[in-house]
């Protein structure tokens, strides 16, 4: 029978990193494999904030050599190289625990992958839920540097030396910038506002967002808006008043309540998608560029006015909050800890019984000089048993150190929670507790992840 593979995956979002330091840190690992058993996989380039699981060739061999039941040991340098995004990490780990993959993270200080289906899930799970929260602080540090300095923004002529860009205002479309900034002015309703989108997406050969990001970005006053303050940018010139800027915000702020600013402005649905509750199936934008209402394609009377979705999923958000038993994390955590503690007590006792019988056995059963072969195969027996043995023991050091230290991992998921601004990571802290919405004619069921923590009878 060939042995399974152990397979080193890593990957670097940017060609400014490299992979020799994910490659050399896994050297410890494989010193004693035959280079037969062991197969490298790198993602070179490719960003797992930006690019979807599917756009990942090498993680996508990786799945297919562990659902084709190829892999035993998966050796990468830490869980963020895998995924960061939560549901991302929880379907590779769900294949990791489904076809018994040992998995061996090689940074320095990196806690060890939770192998135990019962308590990994949740383990696990939180770990995926702050590897996403850090991608979304990385793409935040890099979405403010190209706020302050884009590659290419339309208006604009970009030249770029080794340390820096400089900006120069293209003519060609300078004139069109300010009269679009006067004509939003004189917009009195949403419907007049996608008009003049529509209006200005035909004469600047863009896409109507496209439009509107000229409305709100301050960039075209030649400043950046950090932390709610504008601040100056020296190396942009300016194609309107800064004044000007603000008052189009005010004007726009005016048309929220019935225009879907955040859609247009990031062509993005609601943080969770929901589904009609007869076909399963999501529903869907009503028409183009209205995308207040949500409908199924099969059942029209299942609809729901997106500004109420979102304040259904807030709602919910607080009551999750306010009502999950973190104190029972810590219980059914030790409980955990404890039944695998003892089950590793009882299979140890086990173990040396078998060994004690093998051992009468050959000393008052066998003749040595005559059953030679039996007594190799009971040799490989005691082996085998010892090797079982050590083991669980090693199985047993680590469980013993985890109990030790679950009241302060525990504490520390407390602390993240705790210290999370809700507004500014809605959208994963929402995705990492709810985890369906099936919207009914009149009322909406929400599904949860964890729902083992929380107390719906609570307030």
């Amino acid at each position: 029978m060939l042995s399974k593979l152990k397979v080193v995956y890593a990957r670097v979002s940017s060609d400014q990193q490299n992979l020799d330091m994910q490659l050399e840190a896994a050297k410890p690992f494989i010193k004693d494999y035959h280079p037969d058993e062991i197969i490298y996989l790198s993602d070179d380039g490719v960003s797992a904030t930006k690019k979807k699981l599917e756009e990942r060739p090498k993680m996508q061999e990786l799945l297919e050599l562990i659902r084709n039941e190829q892999v035993d040991t998966l050796i990468v340098y830490q869980r963020d190289r895998l995924a960061r995004d939560f549901y991302e990490y929880l379907e590779i780990i769900l294949l990791i625990y489904t076809y018994k993959v040992n998995v061996i993270f090689t940074a320095t200080g990196h806690l060890p992958f939770n192998h135990d289906l019962e308590s990994g899930m949740f383990s696990e799970g939180v770990f995926g839920m702050l590897s996403q929260i850090e991608g979304m602080n990385i793409a935040n540090r890099t979405g403010d540097a190209f706020q302050k300095a884009p590659h290419s923004i339309f208006g604009y002529i970009v030249e770029r030396n080794s340390n820096s860009k400089t900006y120069t205002v293209n003519p060609e479309y300078k004139a069109i910038i300010k009269q679009l900034y006067k004509d939003c002015l004189s917009v009195k309703n949403s419907k007049d506002l996608i008009e003049l989108l529509l209006r200005y997406k035909s004469i600047i050969k863009r896409k109507e967002t496209d439009v509107f990001n000229i409305l709100i970005r301050p960039f075209y006053a030649g400043y950046v808006e950090v932390n709610g303050n504008y601040e100056r940018l020296s190396h942009v010139p300016a194609i309107i008043t800064l004044d000007q800027f603000k008052e189009i915000q005010e004007k726009l702020k005016e048309l929220a309540p019935n225009l879907n600013l955040g859609t247009l402005k990031d062509d993005k649905m609601p943080p969770i998608v929901p589904r009609c509750h007869k076909c399963k199936e999501p529903l869907v934008t009503n028409s183009y560029l209205k995308t207040d209402i949500l409908k199924c394609k099969k059942h029209k009377k299942v609809s729901i006015h997106r500004e109420l979705l979102d304040s259904l999923i807030d709602e919910v958000m607080t009551d999750i909050i306010k009502n999950t038993d973190l104190n029972q994390i810590e219980e059914k955590t030790l409980a955990t800890l404890k039944k695998l503690q003892s089950t590793i007590v009882n299979k140890k006792e086990g173990i040396q019984r078998k060994f004690e019988q093998v051992q009468m056995k050959m000393l008052t059963g066998l003749n040595f000089a005559k059953e030679k072969s039996l007594v190799y195969e009971m040799e490989h027996t005691l082996f085998a048993l010892q090797d079982e043995y050590r083991k669980l023991v090693e199985n047993e050091v680590k469980i013993e150190k985890l109990i030790s230290e679950v009241n302060q991992f525990v504490n520390i998921v407390i602390r993240k929670l705790e210290a999370l601004p809700f507004n500014e990571y809605r959208e994963i802290v929402i995705k990492s507790f709810i985890k369906d919405a099936f919207v009914h004619e009149g009322y909406v069921n929400f599904e949860l992840y964890y729902s083992d923590f929380y107390n719906s009878n609570a307030g």
